[in-house]
């Protein structure tokens, strides 16, 4: 009977899932299914225990140089912890990737699956046989001076124990599990807990205080969930992502709340 349960749930929650995506992406069903099968694809390569990358800002939003199939190039990327691997049509064309299934985005732009997997690397670790999209990214390089060639998503990250050191603008990939220190808020010498002003996300200096917040990865988008308080008054659970232009996106329902 508890199986049967457990089951039940996580189907309705693929459900759930399913047509928040459909809502989102505005995809049909079948290519939201598709596009899901991606994010189980890859195989990790490990050179070392660790990997250090230095990175870029645009805004806030990361900038890491990534190698496709083994490509001497440096290819600029925007790191997305909430979205799939994606490279241009014409980084695509030029290193010789097939197109596979094609797909409509909510735009009615088109998108295609890579016929065949891929090899992607970040610093000197690599993920193999990685399923990717690949769509026309004239529309982000247009709206600056960047030239973006892609973007690094939750299906390569989610083989690693990910680092982010805005401080220093470095990444770290690892291989070990997560760090499995339990959650702790600092204190002031009174005590009490540090407001959120004087915290230090990240990777800290040795004097500075720092928050550790646990990350919620659930079944079957593994995007990163905290937990946060808006307005110093209402708890609520929200993606982290580093592909957003913005600084938080809710539903109107809710801010009006």
């Amino acid at each position: 009977m508890h199986s049967l349960k457990q089951h039940t749930r996580i189907l309705c929650l693929l459900l759930v899932y399913l047509n928040m995506l459909t809502v989102l992406t505005g995809c049909t069903p079948l290519t939201i299914v598709r596009m899901l099968r991606m994010l189980k694809t890859g195989n990790p390569v490990f050179v070392g225990d660790s990997t250090a990358v230095d990175f870029t800002l645009s805004g806030h939003r990361i900038l890491v140089p990534v190698h496709i199939n083994g490509s001497d190039r440096d290819f600029t990327f925007f790191l997305d912890t909430c979205g799939s691997t994606i490279i241009d049509l014409s980084v695509a064309g030029e290193l010789n990737i097939k197109r596979g299934g094609e797909i409509r985005l909510n735009d009615d732009s088109p998108a295609f699956l890579s016929k065949k997997k891929v090899n992607v690397r970040l610093g000197d670790f690599e993920v193999t046989d990685l399923r990717i999209l690949m769509l026309d990214l004239h529309i982000f390089n247009h709206s600056s001076d960047l030239e973006i060639h892609g973007f690094l998503g939750s299906d390569f990250l989610r083989h690693f124990r990910v680092t982010f050191d805005y401080m220093d603008k470095r990444l770290v990939l690892a291989q070990s599990k997560t760090d499995t220190t339990k959650p702790s808020i600092p204190q002031d010498r009174n005590g009490s807990s540090v407001s959120d002003a004087e915290l230090n996300f990240g990777v800290s200096p040795a004097n500075a205080e720092v928050y550790r917040i646990p990350i919620t990865k659930r079944y079957p988008l593994h995007w990163p969930i905290v937990q946060c308080r808006l307005d110093r008054r209402k708890d609520v659970e929200l993606y982290l992502d580093t592909g957003s232009p913005y600084t938080i996106v809710a539903p109107v329902s809710l801010i009006e709340n």
